[in-house]
């Protein structure tokens, strides 16, 4: 852990429970923000970090799988680090090794499996193994915290767990569903390598940056009705409405004019995943952070806040997907 992580205090109990709190908490504006401002460090970071995500999403097998465990690591120590400002106190430990070893285990998977079916059905029960396995350790390693302090680590340690790398970890099932789809040939002559996987999750990610954009001119334009005010106050049902269409319309497009053999039904349910269920992660992350009355995350990209404040609706819009195609798979005679 980072030495300025290791300086605690203890504060008013009011403020936190009790709790020893970190004195260094991200708030206020990074030095990067302090010499470039923020509108020019947002412009500058998205110009470098991009391409750079893209381009580990170009690149594929084991760059992609590195490139998810990142995330799923510096995402979930920023949930465990907000637990910490209530008073929780999760195993960080545990959590790190439950992103860290499923990830992996997957990556090899994809490596060595027949590229088929099965290859698919057993990502999906890795993840399911991995999720109970990482459960019992948590629950074996609660037994050496205090009884005070034992329900909140094993709380929040599992509630962790689950709500990052569990569901971020599907972006590797999806990755196996659309590296099927590039072997059996169905995409004609227009792909090569992993562009098959590439190309579909530019489609899903596009569908969450045009639903954040349309919600956001939808919701100045026509804004009346506050969707969840208590959690945040800012969006309306009208903006949200007007998000998932955008979302719908883009990727109902996109979607089976790159995967001839997906239909516009395909499209359609894609989009309307990313456009619920992206605005739905993004309201619980903010909750959450309302909860631990923190603005951002962590400061660890400038101008933009935390590696969750990004990925929120990734967290979501992934399971989601993978379920779709899942079901889709078995209504289809166990076709991809």
């Amino acid at each position: 852990m980072p030495t300025k992580w290791k300086r605690m205090e203890r504060v008013n109990m009011s403020e936190s429970g009790g709790a020893m709190v970190d004195e260094r908490w991200p708030k206020g504006r990074t030095r990067f923000e302090e010499r470039f401002g923020n509108n020019l460090t947002r412009i500058i970071v998205a110009l470098v970090g991009i391409p750079l995500v893209l381009g580990l999403f170009y690149l594929g097998g084991w760059w992609f799988v590195g490139f998810v465990t990142a995330i799923s690591v510096g995402a979930l120590l920023e949930f465990y680090w907000m637990l910490e400002k209530r008073g929780f106190h999760p195993n960080k430990g545990v959590g790190v090794l439950a992103c860290i070893i499923p990830a992996i285990a997957s990556g090899w998977d994809l490596a060595v499996s027949e590229q088929d079916q099965l290859m698919v059905i057993s990502l999906m029960v890795l993840q399911v193994i991995s999720l109970l396995f990482f459960s019992l350790v948590t629950l074996i390693a609660t037994l050496r915290r205090e009884k005070e302090d034992a329900l909140g680590s094993m709380v929040g340690t599992l509630s962790g767990i689950l709500y990052v790398p569990f569901f971020l970890n599907s972006m590797l099932s999806l990755y196996a569903i659309f590296l099927l789809f590039e072997i059996r040939e169905s995409l004609g002559n227009a792909f090569e390598g992993n562009l098959g996987p590439f190309y579909f999750f530019m489609i899903m990610l596009a569908g969450i940056w045009i639903c954040d954009s349309g919600a956001y001119f939808g919701g100045r334009a026509f804004g009346k009705h506050k969707l969840f005010e208590r959690v945040s106050p800012k969006k309306t049902w009208e903006g949200a409405i007007t998000g998932a269409l955008f979302s719908i319309v883009t990727v109902g497009f996109l979607l089976p004019w790159v995967f001839p053999r997906l239909s516009w039904v395909d499209g359609v349910a894609v989009g309307l995943i990313a456009g619920i269920f992206g605005q739905i992660g993004d309201l619980v992350e903010s909750h959450i952070k309302r909860a631990c009355e923190v603005k951002d995350s962590s400061q660890i990209i400038p101008g933009h806040g935390g590696l969750l404040d990004r990925f929120d609706s990734l967290l979501f819009v992934a399971p989601a997907t993978f379920l779709y195609f899942i079901v889709r798979l078995f209504l289809d005679s166990g076709r991809i």
